[in-house]
């Protein structure tokens, strides 16, 4: 496993086309990696205490080749900002990529009775965004969405209120560096954006957060769920440290994270779940913190301790009410700041950490 970059970019030159076979446990034991066992159980086949049924499904995975949370279509050159090292030529083709492997998968798979889209931090945006299109082409019976910790929280792109909406910035950057379109530009001009609204009316180009009612007015039987950790500390981080001056230029690392955390926890309350709470069919799901990861991404490892213990919840708990249950979506998170802190040394979770 490579990583480089400002955040630690894993695998950098890609990965080995055998790649998923790090899920077989014959795999872990004859190498003796246990940072294989940090994936989700979602496609741990043979994970040893979470049983979930995407075990025992087909798996579909597709990796984040070009860095631009899978909708990326603009090719930039990028600057060694040292003068160093010669320019780099980067094709953010992740929209095209995307619809490569769901044109191949409808092509070529036959069409599923039940189906679950899920991603983890990048990866769950991209999830999010192209729920859309897998969702249609594919026409499963039941479907399901797992949004594990990338969330994309309101932020409308002709705002420049950054204290009302904290991931303004990244946004704007994003959308910038990695598509082409632009706020003057014509609606039937083909980027990522445009065809979202080509498809969906009520989204609003200007507003990606608009995905949420989009996605349940148009699948009203469809169940959606969004996790991630109040404490997390990883994509926090993506969303507002290179951003903000006073968390940037702050010398305490501690202190750096607390403001970090604070506008995480503002996104999360005033810019989230107001939304999910207008819809029938989002629910969410918010522990507060886990030594792990930097409380990254609750659907790793095991389900277990992403917990919010004063309602006597797991992560199990919001996975069956997604994939098993009827009736109204479960929405909870955690308001103890204390106990998370006091579990007791987990073993499992050091070894994982020295290796991620």
């Amino acid at each position: 496993m490579q990583q480089s970059g400002i955040r630690g970019a894993r695998n950098p030159n890609g990965i080995p086309d055998n790649y998923m076979e790090v899920l077989d446990p014959t795999t872990i034991i004859n190498t003796g990696s246990i940072a294989q066992v940090a994936v989700t159980p979602f496609i741990f086949r043979a994970h040893p205490w979470d049983r979930v049924k995407t075990q025992n499904w087909n798996l579909v995975y597709i990796p984040y080749c070009t860095g631009d949370i899978y909708v990326g279509d603009k090719a930039v050159v990028y600057e060694d900002p040292k003068g160093e090292q010669p320019s780099l030529v980067w094709l953010h083709n992740g929209l095209k990529n995307t619809r490569s492997v769901i044109t191949w998968l409808k092509n070529n798979l036959p069409r599923p009775t039940q189906m679950m889209t899920a991603g983890c931090s990048a990866g769950s945006v991209g999830a999010l965004l192209n729920y859309m299109h897998l969702r249609e082409d594919m026409a499963p019976n039941r479907s399901y969405l797992f949004d594990d910790s990338g969330p994309v929280f309101r932020a409308p792109y002709s705002s420049s209120d950054s204290a009302t909406y904290p991931q303004l910035p990244l946004q704007k950057t994003i959308i910038d560096a990695w598509t082409t379109w632009t706020p003057n530009g014509s609606p039937m001009d083909e980027n990522p954006l445009n065809a979202l609204q080509e498809r969906y009316t009520a989204f609003d180009t200007n507003d990606w957060s608009s995905i949420y009612s989009s996605l349940a007015n148009r699948f009203p039987s469809d169940r959606l769920g969004m996790t991630h950790f109040l404490d997390d500390a990883n994509y926090s981080s993506y969303s507002y440290e290179r951003f903000y001056e006073d968390i940037y230029n702050d010398p305490d690392a501690a202190s750096r994270l607390e403001k970090i955390k604070t506008l995480w926890q503002q996104d999360t309350f005033d810019n989230l779940i107001p939304l999910l709470d207008q819809t029938h069919n989002w629910g969410y799901y918010f522990p507060r913190y886990r030594n792990v990861n930097e409380s990254h991404c609750t659907s790793i490892i095991e389900f277990g301790n992403a917990d919010i213990q004063e309602q006597n919840l797991v992560l199990k708990d919001f996975v069956n009410n997604i994939m098993d249950g009827t009736g109204p979506m479960m929405r909870a998170h955690e308001t103890d700041e204390v106990s998370d802190y006091q579990k007791p040394f987990n073993l499992l979770y050091w070894l994982v950490g020295q290796l991620l």
